[in-house]
Formats: C-alpha cells, structure tokens, sequence
C-alpha cells in the first residue's frame, strides 16, 4: 500500500484571457479564416490559461523559430516552481533533504540532459544514491501514468518516500499554423506544476496522509495510436489531436473501467478526479460512464480557469478536490494520453483538516 502525504500547485505568472490568445494569434492566419478561429477558441470553453512569458513573445518566439527560448523558459520555470514545491514540501513534512530517497520527475513539453532531478539534488543537497526517474512521453496521461510508475516503486520500498514533480509548459509550443491540429491545440493548453511527497506503508509518515492508493488499470488501444501525438516541428512540438479521438475513447474506456472493478472491490465512488482534455472528450467519458455535470464540476472548473495543463490537470483537479472536501471519500482519477492510453487509479482521499489532526496526535505520540 502507498500513500500521498502532500500536494501542492502552482501557475505561472502570466495570466490571460481566452481573448487574449486570439488576438495574440489572429494576426498570423488569413483575415477570411478567423471566423473559424474564433469558433473554435469559444467552442473550446476555456476562460483563462497561465504561460511561463506573455503571449506576445510566446507568439514571436514561434513565428521566428527561436526554439532555444523555449527550452530555456522550460527548465527556468521547471526549477522555479519545483524547488518552492519542493521547499514547502520538506517544511510541511519536517523531512531533510537526505531523507528523499527517490525524484521523479515528469514533463513531455521539454528536455535536458542530464534531467532535471540532477539539478534538483545540486539544489538541495539529496543523497548521492537518491534514485531518479525522468519521464518523458507520457504528455496528458503523465499525471497519473508516472504516478502509478511510482506506486509500484513503494510497493518494493515501502519504508521509503519519493518526491513527484510533474511539470508542463505547454502554452510556449503556440503553433500559429491554419489547421485544425494546430488551432485546437492553440485554444486550450496552460501551463502548470504540481509537487506530490508519496511515502510508502512502512514509513513513518504513511499515518498522515492524504490519500491511499487502492487499485490501478491500463488500456493502451492500439488503433488509436495516430489519434493523439507530438513531433518536433522547426517552433518546438507540434500536437496532433485526431478527429477521431472521442470515438476512439468511448469504444475502449470501458475496459480499463472493468478491469479495475475485477481486481478491485470498488465500492462507490465519491469523486471523479478527471484530467479535462476538452469538451467532446468529457461528454463521451461522461456518456459512457454515466456521470452527471455535478459529478466532473472540479474537473471543469479546473480546466475553464487553467486550461488543459497536459499532465498536471489531473494533479490540479486532486488538489481542488481535498480542498473543498470536508469528509473522507473514494475517488476515481483518470487521464488519456497520446497512445492511446487511457490509465486510472482508484483510492481513498483523506480532508487536509483531518491530516492536521493525524500530524498533531502523532506528534504528541513521539513527544
């Protein structure tokens, strides 16, 4: 059994309007065609998205091939806000750095060698056999994918803790061509970060939790393969989201659904922990599974507010859940990433004012 002890997320600074995108972009496509984009952008039901720069030079940087900028800004903003996550982590814990035994760190919207997790120990002086993880590809599924990597990790060490940051930079890859591919993926991605500290159930931490993992499950649909990718264009990643994709999704999410439910005793289910990859995609996961608007409101609220954060929406829509939560509850979290994969966790979620209470009476406990 594994447990998340914490979580914490973030935004960058740069906050702006669905308005704002377009205009930032109108200008780099035909006059007579921006009648399309704008459909698109409204159809898209996003009200504001956060960027690591302003739109603006996003916009220039892609219209002049600056694909160095955009690396740059990724490990920039990577190391901001994973080192104050991090920082606050180890503050709220009481844990030392030489008490991490493993990083793992996950983005597919920009790369170094060596990984991020590298820079992360210079930073705060982990052990030199701390164990990393970088993983790259996962892209809207990572939340949970690489998530699920580490469960398994704590399930062989359960007396040790991993630090998870999950990091994306989506909004600097604004493509700006006239296709439907590229305008979809201008009208609704945002960037965003999360920090989670996992502990496995032999660590001392394990009785303050926030969540318990129960179960997990993987589809990978193999006909769905060219439905939803990335490649390198000359401006960075290009994404490509298939016409097909929901259908692709509502012929194969029942499986994983199915398997989950076999290994598992699900039990009902108080919460939908969903990674929001769009509109059409949510009315076919809640046609097929029966979920009313009340049941995906976090999930909405988070992707109107923040747009599709790729691998941290997931993670965003966690953390707004124990939030407003005020009693213990089962939750079931899902993400579909390129492949297509479809990957779910089912678990137990824990209030925050109910770890405070855990925390003080253990506290007193080792007092």
């Amino acid at each position: 059994m594994s447990f998340i002890y914490s979580i914490k997320t973030d935004v960058p600074a740069f906050k702006h309007t669905q308005i704002d995108v377009y205009n930032a972009i109108a200008p780099h496509f035909p006059e007579d065609k921006l009648d399309i984009v704008k459909r698109i952008f409204n159809n898209a039901q996003v009200e504001s998205r956060y960027f690591g720069a302003d739109i603006n030079t996003l916009v220039e940087w892609t219209a002049n091939n600056k694909l160095e900028n955009k690396f740059r800004l990724w490990e920039q903003e990577s190391m901001l806000y994973f080192g104050k996550q991090i920082e606050e982590t180890l503050n709220q814990s009481g844990l030392d750095a030489l008490d991490i035994d493993a990083i793992c760190i996950n983005s597919s919207t920009g790369m170094m060698v060596p990984d991020l997790g590298v820079l992360l120990a210079d930073r705060f002086g982990f052990r030199s056999d701390i164990t990393r993880y970088p993983f790259f590809g996962y892209a809207c599924g990572g939340g949970i994918m690489a998530l699920n990597r580490m469960i398994d990790y704590l399930k062989l060490y359960p007396k040790k803790c991993v630090l998870f940051c999950c990091g994306e930079t989506v909004g600097q890859h604004v493509e700006l061509e006239y296709s439907m591919n590229s305008i979809i993926h201008d009208a609704l991605f945002g960037d965003g970060y999360a920090t989670l500290l996992l502990v496995g159930a032999e660590h001392p931490l394990s009785d303050s939790h926030v969540m318990e993992f129960l179960g997990s499950s993987t589809h990978l649909a193999t006909l769905g393969r060219q439905t939803a990718k990335y490649h390198m264009g000359d401006g960075g990643f290009k994404g490509h989201l298939g016409a097909n994709l929901p259908e692709v999704i509502r012929k194969n999410i029942s499986i994983p659904v199915n398997k989950l439910k076999a290994e598992v005793h699900v039990e009902d289910i108080d919460n939908y922990v969903f990674h929001y990859g769009g509109p059409k995609i949510m009315d076919v996961v809640q046609e097929e599974l029966g979920l009313t608007d009340d049941d995906v409101a976090i999930s909405t609220h988070t992707y109107r507010s923040r747009g599709n954060q790729s691998s941290v929406s997931v993670l965003s829509c966690l953390d707004e859940t124990l939030k407003r939560s005020t009693e213990k509850g089962t939750a079931l979290m899902m993400a579909v990433a390129p492949g297509i994969t479809i990957e779910m966790i089912y678990c137990n979620l824990v209030p925050k004012q109910n770890v405070k209470k855990a925390a003080i009476q253990h506290e007193l406990v080792a007092v």
